[in-house]
């Protein structure tokens, strides 16, 4: 599959927004996700700022903002994306530790208030060289999964969850040469 091609099938708005997100939170800055936070039928964005580690729902109707509300405080967690993990009908974050240990944490929300939390699976750790890149229901079970990117190889990997319980693993497709998840393009050639 040529990934030129299968962008010309996406409205280019919502596809600049999203790359525009992901390199985001790539930099490591500040998090960003999409989901459908109000019910509407629409993804929203939830922005995290990097310093106050305070996230913000924008309510989205397609392209058009809507309005926004603040949602919780993560503390020392970074946001990595939003999936409904505990499958009550409403999204919930998934966060990642900002200190020295690779954990990740399930915070459940009802709409953008915070009902609970529980940590993600913390066997088997992230090996070296891996990190957390984001979430989806990979295998079609009806529960969010994480996705993993190493950087150095460009290899993916999906671990498949139940709610917060480490289910099992599999690697998922190598990305091409001059393709990645992260931020590590140099355009201009700075080095």
């Amino acid at each position: 599959m040529n990934p030129l091609t299968q962008f010309k099938k996406m409205p280019i708005l919502p596809l600049l927004i999203a790359l525009a997100l992901v390199v985001v939170a790539a930099a490591g800055a500040a998090g960003a996700a999409i989901s459908d936070f109000n019910g509407d039928g629409h993804p929203d964005f939830v922005l995290q700022n990097g310093c106050k580690h305070k996230t913000a729902i924008w309510y989205l109707n397609n392209n058009v903002y809507t309005g926004s509300a603040p949602g919780p405080t993560l503390g020392f967690w970074f946001l990595v994306g939003a999936a409904d993990f505990n499958r009550d009908g409403h999204p919930d974050y998934l966060s990642l530790d900002s200190g020295i240990s690779p954990d990740t944490e399930i915070w459940y929300l009802s709409g953008r208030t915070l009902v609970g939390t529980a940590h993600g699976p913390s066997v088997p750790r992230v090996p070296s060289g891996w990190g957390w890149w984001g979430v989806g229901d990979f295998n079609g079970d009806g529960y969010p999964d994480y996705v993993l990117y190493n950087a150095t190889t460009r290899q993916t990997a999906i671990w498949y969850l139940r709610n917060n319980v480490f289910i099992s693993g599999a690697y998922g497709p190598t990305l091409p040469v001059g393709w990645s998840f992260d931020d590590s393009c140099d355009p201009w050639g700075y080095g």
